[in-house]
């Protein structure tokens, strides 16, 4: 061994136990020979010592988690100066062989370095041991599982992947993969940790709004939502199939992810108040006020990390699990950050007292969130939507931002939470990098390694039976023609009673709509009757072949007809006091602007006007091709019945 190492400084690059392991032989005989030679060693000792194999290759270093020892070493010892008290719940002990130790492989500084980047390390030798909760076979099969999928995304041009699994109860991080870590992905900024990285949040922050709107009273999860063409201020939100449904429940818009509805959610709700919510939840990375995300708050214009999002989902689960242990009151503690050092913890004191109102949401809401989660779909490339089946009882979401640059999915159960980010770190977005196809197969993948137990325990105590609307989803009134009892959070009883039905007038056929001044009330027939306004019922009616459109008004009616209480006519384009600019074909050409109106019946001829001149007349399909001047301009429709809209707008320029 002596006599190996003697020879190895001469050529340390071209000569060692890994490679050119003949030479290195060859060249530590000949020292051998020229120690006997000097009478050195006996002929005895030199033979012996030729028979001595060389050392074995050395081994690479172990690197099972190498994102998370990079971020322990910094934070650890960032906490050591600052002189923190760890306020993390102490986790049970790991079974004997299960928790992975980092042994520091770091010396101490040399004069001059970077304190943050190499802090004075403590413990003999300057050298330290950072326990941590991570579960070893749990990380080496999260990290195979990476590397399996990986191979799958990374031929159309997805190059990075992270994942974590926590611990409901304690919060403990039991895997941490902050990315595909290979040589083979060594130019693609694989050193990068995704996990902490601030990333567009995609569709994975909707079940919020809709969890604190059900905690408040402000929907129902059967409610029905506008799902139609809409411009807020400039902003026009888009479905990711570009078509409208016309109305869904609020639950079918988180399963679905239709992101129409959630902005009109978001815009009844407020986005000040959707903001701060957030930011209670421990997104931490909203530090801009409100107004500089806007209604995109909600589709992916904030910037969230794995980290951040997985713990919140993972609070509230932890919050649904103790309603029962803690007899129906909250823990404020339950909301914490997760932890992945082993020594942190926190200490439970008898004067401790749990609070009757939940500080972020009460259980009702959250189990009707994940109750809503567990039934995500997923669309196929034709539009249709079916369940994305699995063998387990998951609460999940998936979310992709504009460009398709971030894919997300995150999944509860009563036990774990796991979070996943595929795209590219560099920010370079792929077509097919779509949450629901990147990242939602490796979520399941990694669930079913997780036992992941009984399913949540519906919180009955925060929860109430309502009546509601078994067509709108709102709180039944007298007029709705079938309700249902349905249990829900309990200030659903706060929550808006359905708007969408009414008590109509028939004849004595049941054929014409009549009032009183047309029509002896002895003689009508009443009937309550599902009544959407105009645009909603445009599109919903075609996904609904059931739906009843009104009977028309008797003709002897409609001269003394209210206008304004029966308007049979609404414009699906413009909208009112619109701008807009028409710009020019491919052909160079000047494009036109298409105006469109919906009415309850289409067979109907609308009389078209433009500044009180009559431009022509349509039927069954209300659309017209109008190139109007720059300008201010007064649109107006009359349709065969004397029913009649007014709405203005500008033109802002034709080039």
């Amino acid at each position: 061994e002596a006599a190996t190492l003697a020879v190895l400084p001469n050529a340390p690059a071209l000569i060692h136990p890994g490679r050119n392991r003949r030479a290195l032989k060859e060249k530590r005989n000949r020292l051998l020979d020229r120690l006997l030679a000097q009478h050195k060693i006996d002929s005895l000792t030199c033979e012996l010592a030729k028979e001595e194999t060389l050392p074995d290759e050395p081994l690479p270093l172990p690197r099972l988690a190498p994102h998370l020892l990079d971020r322990a070493f910094v934070e650890h010892f960032s906490d050591k100066r600052k002189g923190l008290r760890s306020t993390f719940s102490s986790p049970q002990p790991p079974p004997k062989g299960e928790t992975t130790v980092f042994p520091a492989l770091i010396s101490p500084p040399s004069e001059g370095a970077n304190p943050r980047l190499s802090p004075p390390l403590e413990g003999a030798g300057g050298r330290t041991r950072l326990r941590t909760t991570i579960n070893r076979n749990l990380q080496e099969y999260t990290t195979r599982t990476l590397h399996r999928h990986h191979a799958r995304l990374s031929s159309n041009g997805i190059r990075n992947l992270a994942a974590i699994i926590v611990e409901v109860e304690t919060g403990n991080v039991v895997a941490y993969v902050g990315n595909v870590f290979s040589e083979k992905n060594k130019k693609h900024d694989h050193e990068v940790d995704v996990v902490t990285a601030a990333r567009s949040s995609g569709s994975i922050l909707k079940p919020f709004l809709y969890g604190m709107m059900l905690d408040e009273g402000e929907i129902l999860p059967q409610s029905l939502i506008p799902d139609v063409p809409t411009n807020m201020d400039g902003y026009r939100p888009l479905n990711f199939h570009e078509s409208f449904d016309g109305a869904v429940p609020a639950r079918k818009a988180i399963i679905r992810s239709l992101n129409v509805p959630t902005v009109r959610m978001l815009s009844d709700y407020g986005l000040e108040k959707f903001h701060f919510g957030l930011k209670k939840m421990g997104i931490s990375t909203l530090n801009k006020p409100a107004s500089h995300y806007g209604l995109t708050l909600v589709l992916g214009g904030s910037e969230v990390t794995l980290w951040d999002v997985t713990n919140a989902y993972t609070c509230m689960a932890r919050t649904l699990n103790h309603h029962y242990p803690h007899n129906s009151k909250y823990d404020a503690r339950d909301w914490r950050d997760l932890n992945y050092f082993y020594e942190k913890k926190h200490t439970q004191t008898p004067e401790h007292k749990l609070a009757d109102a939940p500080t972020r949401m009460g259980t009702g809401a959250i189990y009707q969130t994940f109750e809503t989660m567990r039934q995500v779909e997923r669309p196929n490339s034709s539009g249709a939507w079916h369940l994305y089946e699995s063998s387990k009882r998951i609460a999940w979401k998936t979310g992709t931002s504009f460009g398709f640059r971030d894919a997300w999915a995150v999944g509860v159960t009563p036990r774990y939470t796991v979070g996943v980010w595929a795209g590219n770190a560099d920010g370079e977005g792929r077509a097919g990098l779509v949450g629901v196809h990147a990242a939602a197969p490796v979520l399941f993948d990694l669930f079913e390694r997780l036992d992941t137990g009984a399913w949540f325990e519906p919180p009955y105590d925060d929860m109430v039976v309502v009546d509601v609307c078994t067509k709108s989803g709102y709180r039944a009134l007298p007029t709705c023609e079938n309700t249902e009892g349905y249990y829900v959070p309990s200030r659903g009883v706060e929550a808006q009673a359905c708007p969408y039905h009414q008590i109509i007038h028939l004849d004595d056929n049941e054929e014409f709509r009549v009032h009183s001044d047309c029509e002896n009330p002895s003689d009508m027939q009443h009937e309550k009757w599902f009544v959407l306004p105009p645009l909603e019922e445009f599109y919903y009616k075609k996904k609904h072949p059931d739906y009843r459109v009104l009977p028309p008004f008797r003709e002897d009616c409609l001269a003394t007809l209210n206008e304004n209480k029966n308007r049979p006519m609404q414009l699906i384009y413009p909208k009112p006091n619109a701008k807009i600019f028409i710009p020019k074909d491919v052909d160079g050409e000047l494009g036109k602007a298409v105006f469109k109106v919906a009415h309850r019946e289409p067979e109907s001829i609308i009389y078209w006007h433009l500044n009180d001149e009559y431009i022509e007349k349509t039927k069954t399909f209300h659309e017209v091709e109008l190139n109007p001047e720059p300008g201010k301009y007064k649109l107006t429709l009359v349709d065969e019945q004397g029913g009649r809209v007014e709405e203005f707008f500008e033109v802002l320029g034709r080039e």
